[in-house]
Order: C-alpha cells, then structure tokens, then sequence
C-alpha cells in the first residue's frame, strides 16, 4: 500500500508539475502576445505621425516652390515701356526722312544704316538737342 501511495504521489506531483510548465508556457505566450499588440499599436502611432509630417512637409516644400517660382518671374521678367508710351523726340533730319525715335542712339543707328551718314553723327545728335531745348 505505501508503494502504491507513493506511486500515487509521484503521478500527482507529476502530473502537477506538467500542469504548472503547461500554464507557465501559456502565460509567457499570452505575455508575448499582449507585448506584439503593444509594439503593433506604437507602430500604427508612429506611422501616422510620419504621415502628417510627410504632409506638412509637402505643403511645406510647394510653398517654397511657389515663392521661389514668384522671385524667379520678378527677376527674370523686366516691365519694359510699349512702343506707344515712348515718347518720339529724336526726328531725323535728312529731307522727307520723317522717321523719329526714342533715343539718340537708335537714331543714329538709323542715319548709319538708311542713310549712310557716319561722320558727325554726334554734332547731329547737339542740334535736335538745340532744337527740343528752343521749342
């Protein structure tokens, strides 16, 4: 009888301990399994937050490119007067030339090239400044 106690005993501390390393065993899986969804949750976080700066930053960067497309056009861009809003006071003075520009310079340019004339084109240049000063 003691033998089969002890016999019996042992199947119970057996069975017992196994029972334990079983529920050990299932705890530490439940324990992983709560830690993955964490790691999942921070995750999901971090990723949303990645997001909104990624979107803030584009927004970010087409402002920028706006503004430096605006600089660009205002330093590319000159506002130049119309043919109509420059004033016409340099008239040649060769007979039935009736031609007139906007600067000295563009006259003689036209005397040189219509006209033939190279000599004493600044002299020329004085006297329609002679003229306009008189008037």
């Amino acid at each position: 009888m003691k033998k089969s106690m002890s016999m019996i005993n042992n199947m119970l501390l057996t069975t017992t301990r196994n029972q334990l390393d079983y529920i050990i065993i299932i705890q530490f899986f439940i324990n992983m399994y709560i830690y993955c969804l964490l790691q999942q949750y921070q995750v999901e976080q971090v990723t949303q937050e990645r997001n909104e700066i990624k979107q803030k930053l584009l927004k970010f960067q087409a402002l920028d490119d706006q503004e430096s497309e605006l600089s660009m056009e205002d330093k590319r861009k000159r506002n130049r007067r119309s043919a109509i809003e420059i004033p016409r006071s340099h008239v040649c003075q060769i007979k039935n030339c009736n031609k007139s520009y906007g600067s000295e310079g563009s006259l003689m340019q036209h005397m040189k090239i219509k006209h033939g004339i190279t000599q004493h084109l600044d002299k020329i240049g004085q006297i329609s400044d002679q003229f306009k000063t008189n008037e």
